[in-house]
């Protein structure tokens, strides 16, 4: 028996603008990829920031450009505080961390499997040669790539934040400027269609952002309970890791239990179960709760999704891969339950 499959003209007309799009957008972002990446990162922040500036506007009956300001002022003050407190205590245990690495590393000599040749190679004695020699093997090219580096660093987190607020100060005129170019008797349309990617959008990354945070400071809590070295280092790479879909939270924890290994066995064994405790506790009940239903996506597609974005648009593709996916659904459960009542 044989079976014929038929695709309708439309199907195949589709497929090519697809194709021809992901070809296109791949070759902009290939060739100006640091702007566009800086573009989108602001972006989603202005995203998760916005619910933000419009419950200021609401409670304290202000005006856009008050709200906006009050809540750089306020991100600004928090940014302050945590390098305050944390800032000390990680420049201390740094030191703390080169002085006790020689002793850690010969814990690991009666370990089954790596002790012994852990031992025969005289890891420890090697460990504190390479310490001894670093500054001499940091010559000026070096030291001159590190400063690019940082300032490079700091230069592009000072043009995402003027994005960002400047995508919050003008968001709104921009998006009726955009309405008055779309013809009137497409508004409608194109009125749900941006209502139905904003606010999955924004509750997604507003949401993602605040369950990055906890995370954060559940990893600080939980190193300095445990004794964890560079403890508020691991704190900040575990909330900023975070935001990464799928692959974030093995990237924040992976980096927390190394940590974790260096002050002991016990040690990295209880980081290992408490942060896979947090993990599963953290997808099952936070997500769901602060997210919700925003991106109603199975593991699969996420995958999927995350995979493509980031091949597209590396890392700001993969992030904004599984919300912007999530809206097409949305869109077309709507358009396609129009289509039947019709």
């Amino acid at each position: 028996m044989r079976y014929v499959v038929q695709f309708d003209l439309s199907t195949y007309v589709w497929i090519c603008l697809i194709l021809v799009l992901s070809f296109t957008l791949r070759s902009f972002i290939s060739s100006a990829s640091n702007a566009v990446s800086l573009v989108i990162i602001g972006t989603v922040f202005a995203l998760a920031l916005n619910p933000l500036v419009l419950a200021a506007e609401r409670r304290l009956k202000v005006g856009r450009i008050p709200a906006v300001a009050i809540v750089g002022v306020g991100l600004f003050v928090t940014a302050s505080l945590v390098v305050l407190v944390l800032g000390p205590p990680a420049v201390r245990e740094t030191t703390e961390f080169r002085r006790d690495l020689p002793q850690t590393i010969e814990q690991f000599y009666d370990w089954p499997v790596i002790g012994t040749p852990l031992q025969n190679a005289d890891a420890s004695n090697k460990v504190v040669d390479w310490l001894d020699t670093l500054p001499s093997r940091l010559d000026d090219q070096t030291l001159r790539d590190m400063v690019s580096s940082l300032l490079g660093g700091a230069w592009s987190t000072l043009l995402v934040l003027i994005i960002a607020f400047g995508a919050l100060l003008d968001g709104p005129r921009l998006l009726k400027l955009g309405r008055t170019l779309v013809p009137m008797r497409y508004r409608g349309q194109a009125d749900e269609v941006g209502r139905i990617f904003y606010e999955t959008l924004g509750r997604y990354f507003g949401g993602s952002v605040t369950v990055a945070a906890m995370m954060g400071l559940y990893v600080l809590a939980v190193g300095l309970l445990l004794g964890v070295p560079l403890v508020p280092l691991a704190a900040v790479w575990a909330m900023l890791t975070d935001l990464v879909p799928q692959v974030g939270g093995f990237l924040g924890g992976a980096v927390f239990v190394i940590l974790a290994l260096s002050a002991g066995a016990l040690t990295g064994f209880l980081a290992l179960v408490l942060f896979v405790a947090y993990m599963n506790f953290e997808n099952h009940v936070i997500q769901p709760l602060i997210v919700g239903k925003a991106v109603d996506l199975t593991p699969p597609t996420s995958m999927i999704a995350v995979l493509i974005g980031g091949a597209i648009g590396g890392v700001p593709g993969a992030m904004l891969a599984t919300p912007i996916t999530g809206a097409a659904k949305v869109l077309w459960r709507v358009t396609s339950g129009r289509t039947r009542t019709a």
